[in-house]
């Protein structure tokens, strides 16, 4: 079946009106559809893109004419399907652009030469150009306090500090580490009509200038603290867009983070990568220059250099004051790690250091995620601001070792972590190895 909202959705609603039309059609219900989805259907590759329509940011001599006439519009995008369709290079007085976010930067401009075989990921709404021109300013809400940087069109980074958290913000924190607080909608009819009565109450607050809930509120006062700390490099009322980072918090709702962006007159910044806040692990991972392309402002030769990096099998270990958290995650570009086992432990924070046979704890929690992992590990990541700690560096090399993996240590103190590199190729290429003998024994065997 067709899907109507997967990709087609913005201000263009004359274009998206277009679309869903041809997408009820019958026509779409079929081997083109599936053709579509699979992306690999080279000699029909007119009517691949015909009724895969790639949902586009384009613009001729003017900036995102989004209030071009419809018949207008309609036209230069049908041209641009055409153009790619036929692998015409597009002329550059009439050139179709794409316009793309890094993770922390703002956007950059390429020509596209080649067709696509899929549609670009769903675009919520086009890039103004004051988001364009302005620096990318990032929010890092950690278990305790808050951080901000800003980073600069010349790839330039600035620190700006952090803002010490209140208590009812680390009580959140604690209380949304626990998946079961996380509230479901769908699995009895007393929970929709308990969700719908708290969706209600949420926009009532809303229109009443109120934070939606309690939980907006918390999170807004601490950000609205980091928007003062960016206005004050910046100018007042200068920040507008931002891109959250936080921990992996499984009862958070997306939606109590959006909201607490708009209470204070903020917006998230918008990428074509994700669509809400991002998890620390992949903050952490792109600032040390991991799964990010070498070519960020041309969309297409970016996917093709993030299709053939390497997959990164990564043991995250966080140690903060209040906090000690593992995870394990693999991932093949910094944009799309998901935790395949994680926890926190906040009886394992820096303040119960003293408590006996601490250190033995957090060893053993290590060597049971690294044992968890499906493949060999080769990328470690220390955060946190007891990521430098000594004792806290000598236990994970320990637990590493346990864990029979070959470690050197490289330190790269910036804000508040601490990256290893490690050189683990002999112990990759044996572990294949054997599983490759083990395999050719199986074959002859039967």
């Amino acid at each position: 079946m067709c899907s109507k909202e997967r990709y087609f959705h913005g201000p263009c609603r004359h274009i998206r009106r277009r679309l869903i039309k041809r997408c009820n059609s019958p026509d779409a219900r079929g081997d083109n559809w599936i053709k579509c989805q699979n992306g690999y259907d080279m000699a029909g590759l007119r009517e691949l893109h015909d009724w895969c329509p790639v949902c586009i940011y384009w613009n001729t001599k003017e900036y995102l004419p989004v209030d071009m006439d419809p018949e207008t519009q309609q036209e230069t995008f049908d041209k641009e399907i055409r153009d790619q369709a036929i692998g015409k290079e597009i002329g550059l007085n009439d050139a179709v652009r794409f316009w793309t976010f890094g993770l922390w930067s703002g956007p950059s401009v390429a020509k596209i030469f080649t067709p696509r075989f899929e549609p670009l990921p769903e675009c919520s709404e086009c890039i103004g150009r004051e988001d364009a021109l302005a620096p990318g300013i990032g929010f890092d809400l950690t278990d305790s306090y808050g951080a901000a940087a800003i980073r600069y069109h010349n790839k330039s980074t600035l620190n700006l500090g952090k803002v010490e958290a209140n208590q009812e913000y680390k009580e959140l924190v604690e209380r949304l580490s626990d998946p079961f607080t996380k509230i479901s909608c769908h699995s009895t009819t007393w929970q929709e009509v308990h969700c719908s009565y708290l969706h209600l109450k949420r926009r009532l607050n809303k229109l009443c200038g109120r934070p939606a809930t309690r939980d907006v509120g918390i999170l807004a006062n601490l950000m609205s603290q980091l928007r003062t700390l960016a206005d004050s490099h910046l100018g007042a009322g200068t920040t507008k867009s931002v891109l959250p980072t936080m921990p992996s918090l499984p009862g958070l709702q997306e939606e109590d983070l959006r909201d607490a962006l708009q209470h204070i007159g903020l917006r998230t910044l918008v990428t074509h990568k994700h669509l809400g806040y991002v998890w620390e692990t992949s903050a952490v991972l792109a600032g040390m220059g991991f799964g990010l392309c070498e070519h960020p402002e041309n969309c297409d030769q970016c996917e093709v250099e993030e299709a053939d990096m390497p997959f990164l099998h990564v043991l995250a270990l966080s140690l903060t004051n209040r906090s000690f958290s593992a995870a394990y995650t693999y991932t093949q570009s910094a944009f799309q790690s998901y935790h395949e086992a994680e926890s926190v432990r906040f009886e394992l924070g820096l303040e119960n250091e003293g408590e006996e046979a601490y250190w033995d704890r957090i060893r053993d929690v290590i060597v049971g995620f690294g044992q968890m992992a499906k493949w060999p590990l080769n990328t470690p990541l220390l955060l946190g601001e007891g990521a430098g700690h000594s004792e806290f560096v000598k236990i994970v090399q320990d637990a590493l070792f346990k864990l029979n993996l070959e470690v050197d240590p490289v330190s790269d103190f910036g804000n508040r972590e601490i990256h290893w590199l490690r050189q683990v190729r002999r112990a990759v290429e044996s572990r294949l190895a054997v599983s490759k003998i083990e395999r050719q024994r199986m074959v002859k065997k039967f």
